[in-house]
């Protein structure tokens, strides 16, 4: 016999109670709820009327309920497709575009009894060889490359700042190499705004560093030294530097960097007319880079200056030269030359002694002839003479002293004994360095001059080099920001060649950042994209929750604003994006038309074509979090698409059904009836209001009548006599037309009826896993891989009569508008079939919104509690979808997944002497326990345990009662396992499921 339904389980009182609940929402005036108010004895009498329909209703058979669920237009919701996102990757080395049409099938691998599951793509695709080559985002300063994250298979935010921005300002200068000694260097950066400040100097944002032939080194800079008193935007750095020569950018030298510690506040800060920087030498000074004596017959001896060496030969005489060449101090314009004589204090060296008649002319290269500086003679020269405020305290270098004096402006390099470089030389103009003397007939017959007294030529113990010139500009000035260098030495130079020139706007930005301090990604990839329309998918990470605590609800503030931006060669331009991801609330693609003047752009280092999002506006509950990025990829569903498959002929009767080949059949039938004549011209507006301007169409001009599209329905109940509309039975796979009451009949014609497309397939075995679909079902050139790296999900067969009739009770009840708590829970889990349970909340979310908490139906013989459940986004989105369309206006829904509270249990039992198989005992006790705290079959009436009942000890004690080889029972404890402590019922909020994640039994002992 078959149980009568108990379609509606509400008393005479309960109608009453909610009629009088729903008082104050629809007639807020009515204030008198006395049962001798007129207006109440009329609800008890509906009530007492409704109550007899209910108890009729539910005496009902099986039989008649199923059809008048039928008669008022009820009928199983439809089977439903797995989606899934198919990814195509091209044959290496192919660089043509590969069109994929819409609808081509791709399925998984034979299964040998199993047949393959075939898929269908969504849309048309264009693949080709781009490929997403960086991806950097930028929040708050600092910096994160997302790509080397995607290489490592870890996740991102979309919007993240994880390490400082590299900023540099690297200075390259040979003369830097004297650092190693006890010199200093002095830069300046002469700003080109006013400086009011110190906030306003640019070198109290920077940190120096030197490359010591291992790594960089942090340097202190001082901002005066000895006589050099502080001056704005000006730095001293001291020797001595284990400095080394370093590779920047290509360029091999030694440099000094100074990172960007602090972005200022005013960006002026980095306007500079330009960068200066002069060396001090504080010590004697440098060697020169060669030192020669010669004669008058040119016979040019090389001096070795590791020790004590003379001017001159044996005996000097007129024209005798002594050469000095030091590219780094001879090369200065504008300098003074120090030359630093020490004379030789050997006990065995005699001082000099020139004669009273020496004449020491100091001479240097214009390009053309020696030209004279100045002459010294034994008196030397103490006050600055001459047109080079020429200086010598040696005593025509007779003693030690220096020897000072302007740097010529024509000076030029020479090659002397083959050695080009820029020289000084000192020559014997008259005189010499004995007293007196005479000359001598020699034994060979030959006169030579004889000194009355030994010569003594000055004997040196070294020979340094200084200069002291104006400020010059270094050999390269590099900027580096966002990993791209910018070479800014010509315009430095310029800008010191025209540094006595009025020029308002001679200055340059010598750190370029971006001013916005709004969070920013940038996506670089190879190529531009196919002209046309375009996607990126972005696999987002579903927000899976442990204890209710750190619960965040998943959605975007309605008033956040994301600009998208490409490079067009000269500026970033706006880019118009159809975002499907709701603002990466969630998995989708971001769908643009490629702009055609896209261009290349170095950024970060890397010669792209570059894409960014900026977040202008608003908030988001929580930062995206991105699992991967896709390009060449597409939506696909778990069926097969048919055309222009023909149906019949009409018969001209009424209620006329016909068999679809292809089952099971899903939603989105579209049928074309051929008529023998045009429909009125009112009939033909209903008709085009339902289907389009295209519904009605002439046949071939060799035949009668005209095609018209029919429009689907649910029921004929709202069907006029005229209405061109027809049913899907989905259970049967056949197509049903009305009756000429409800629905116009078709006529009697040959081959009338065509189906212009329809779906086959779905069901819940499309929900395949991740990397099964692989197999081509059509030959299409150049593509080396389609896969699936996301399971497919939303799969489901057609409903059930048992949910069928559930579903009937809550039409009954008029539950059309989600109102109450219990209609939201109600509607939610009508929405889909595959809901197995839906709770919710009491209160709203922060946000306002109702929050409707949904759990999947779990496969039959699955255990629960061996992996946490939760549901999809893309059934999330169903029920969601579902739930709008029944809401009151201006409700905001938000669909979430529940939240597990993990607990242990620890049983210690004995048993009864009898038992022998203790492990199969164990595990009933273990099953019994999860069944009954199961949230969709469990508890006492197998209906689900309580969404409002704690978990108490008493509980496990009834399951166990029930087992007969329990002997006896002698602790149960419970444990949380977020805290990892013991307690003593387990308290479940209203968003919280159990997660049993282990059962632990000790058998004490057998009992008799």
């Amino acid at each position: 016999m078959i149980p009568s339904p108990n379609l509606d389980d509400r008393t005479f009182q309960d109608i009453v109670d909610e009629a009088k609940r729903l008082i104050p929402h629809y007639c807020p005036e009515w204030t008198n709820h006395n049962p001798t108010d007129p207006g109440i004895a009329l609800i008890e009498l509906f009530a007492w009327m409704t109550e007899l329909l209910i108890y009729r209703l539910n005496k009902v058979p099986e039989k008649n309920y199923l059809a008048f669920l039928d008669l008022i237009g009820l009928s199983l919701t439809p089977p439903r497709a797995a989606k899934t996102l198919l990814t195509f990757t091209p044959a290496a080395g192919c660089t043509k575009e590969i069109f994929v049409k819409k609808g081509t099938q791709f399925s998984t691998e034979d299964g040998g009894d199993k047949m393959p599951l075939v898929f269908e793509t969504a849309n048309d695709l264009i693949i080709n060889d781009n490929r997403l080559a960086a991806f950097f985002s930028i929040l708050d300063g600092r910096i994160t490359d997302n790509l080397e994250l995607l290489d490592q298979k870890k996740s991102f935010y979309l919007f993240s700042g994880k390490d400082e921005i590299s900023r540099f300002i690297y200075i390259l200068d040979d003369s830097l190499k004297y650092l190693k000694n006890n010199n200093a260097l002095n830069i300046e950066f002469v700003a080109y705004n006013e400086i009011k400040s110190i906030k306003d100097e640019i070198v109290n944002f920077l940190q120096w560093e030197y490359w010591n032939g291992r790594k960089w080194r942090v340097v202190e800079h001082l901002r005066s030294l000895n006589s050099h008193q502080k001056a704005d935007n000006e730095i001293f750095v001291t020797g001595p530097l284990d400095i080394e020569e370093t590779e920047v950018n290509g360029i091999k030298g030694y440099f000094l960097r100074s990172r960007l510690i602090n972005l200022p506040e005013r960006r002026g800060t980095f306007e500079i007319v330009r960068v200066q920087m002069k060396l001090i030498f504080q010590q004697e000074g440098i060697l020169p880079d060669q030192c020669l004596e010669n004669t008058a017959n040119m016979v040019f001896n090389k001096i070795d200056l590791n020790k004590d060496f003379k001017l001159f030969n044996e005996i000097p005489k007129y024209n005798d030269c002594f050469y000095i060449s030091s590219e780094e101090v001879f090369s200065k314009n504008d300098s003074e030359i120090q030359i630093k004589i020490n004379i030789s204090e050997s006990d065995n060296q005699d001082l000099p002694e020139p004669g009273s008649d020496l004449v020491l002319k100091f001479e240097y290269w214009d390009g053309n002839n020696w030209n004279e500086i100045y002459n010294t003679t034994k008196s030397g020269v103490f006050v600055k003479s001459g047109d080079f405020d020429f200086l010598d305290t040696t005593s025509a270098l007779s003693a030690s002293g220096v020897i000072s004096f302007l740097r010529p402006h024509d000076m030029q390099k020479c090659k002397i004994n083959s050695f080009d470089n820029y020289w000084i030389r000192i020559r014997i103009f008259s005189g010499d360095f004995g007293s007196g003397g005479k000359y001598l007939e020699s034994d060979d017959g030959k006169w030579n001059w004889y000194y009355e007294k030994p010569v003594r030529v000055p004997v040196l113990s070294n020979i340094r080099l200084k200069y002291i010139s104006e400020k010059i500009c270094c050999e390269k000035l590099l900027s580096f920001n966002d990993y791209n260098f910018m070479d800014l030495t010509l315009v430095n130079n310029n800008s010191f060649i025209n540094r006595d020139d009025e020029i308002k706007n001679n200055y340059f930005t010598i750190m370029q950042i971006d001013c916005s301090k709004n969070p920013v990604s940038y996506l670089g990839f190879t190529r531009n994209f196919t002209r046309g329309n375009n996607a990126i998918y972005f696999r987002l990470a579903e927000k899976r929750y442990i204890t209710s605590e750190n619960k965040t609800n998943c959605i975007i503030n309605e008033n956040l604003s994301l600009k998208w931006e490409y490079w067009n060669g000269k500026k970033w331009v706006k880019l118009d994006v159809n975002n499907h991801n709701n603002n990466f609330n969630e998995s989708g693609f971001i769908e643009f038309i490629s702009p055609v003047d896209m261009k290349v752009k170095k950024e970060f280092g890397k010669e792209l074509y570059w894409m960014r999002v900026i977040f202008e506006s608003g908030s988001f509950a929580s930062n995206p979090e991105i699992i991967n990025i896709h390009l060449n990829s597409v939506y696909a569903y778990n069926h097969e698409t048919h055309f222009n498959e023909l149906l019949g002929s009409g018969s001209g009767m009424p209620g006329q059904e016909y068999d679809l080949i292809n089952k099971p059949v899903l939603y989105g039938v579209e049928v074309c009836v051929k008529e023998n004549e045009m429909p009125s011209e009112f009939e033909k507006n209903q008709i085009i209001s339902e289907e389009g301007k295209q519904a009605v169409s002439d046949v071939d001009s060799d035949e009668k009548g005209v095609w018209i599209k029919y429009h689907c329905v649910e029921s004929f109940n709202e069907s006029k006599s005229y209405s061109r509309h027809f049913m899907v039975d989905y259970k049967n796979s056949k197509i049903i037309f009305g009756n000429g009451i409800n629905g116009i009949i078709v006529p009697r014609l040959k081959n009338n009826i065509k189906i212009l497309c329809y779906r086959s397939g779905g069901g819940v075995k499309g929900n395949i896993g991740s990397n099964k679909i692989s197999i081509l079902r059509e030959n299409i050139p150049f593509i080396n891989e389609v896969t699936n790296h996301y399971p497919a999900e939303g799969g489901a067969d057609i409903e059930s009569i048992e949910n069928l009739k559930i579903r009937a009770g809550s039409v009954l009840k008029n539950i059309v508008r989600a109102v109450t708590k219990e209609d939201y829970e109600t509607l939610a889990f009508l929405s889909e079939s595959s809901v197995g349970k839906v709770k919710c909340l009491s209160k709203l979310s922060s946000k306002g919104e109702v929050v409707i908490l949904i759990l999947p139906k779990i496969k039959d013989n699955e255990d629960f509690f061996a992996v946490k459940s939760f549901p999809t986004t893309e059934l999330l989105k169903i029920v969601k979808n579902y739930l709008e369309e029944k809401k009151v206006i201006g409700t905001k829904i938000v669909t979430e997944a529940f939240v597990y509270k993990e607990i242990s249990i620890k049983i210690n039992l004995a048993l009864k002497g009898i038992i022998s198989d203790f492990l199969e005992t164990k595990d009933k006790i273990i099953k019994n326990i999860k069944d009954f705290f199961h949230p969709i079959t469990g508890g006492v009436d197998r209906s689900g345990w309580p969404d409002d009942r704690d978990i108490l000890k008493n509980d496990i004690f009834y399951i166990l009662g029930k087992i007969d080889e329990i002997s006896f029972i002698k602790e149960i404890s419970f444990f949380e396992c977020a805290i990892n402590e013991k307690i003593e019922k387990v308290i479940l909020k209203e968003d919280e499921l159990i997660f049993i994640k282990e059962i632990e039994i000790i058998i004490e002992k057998n009992w008799n």
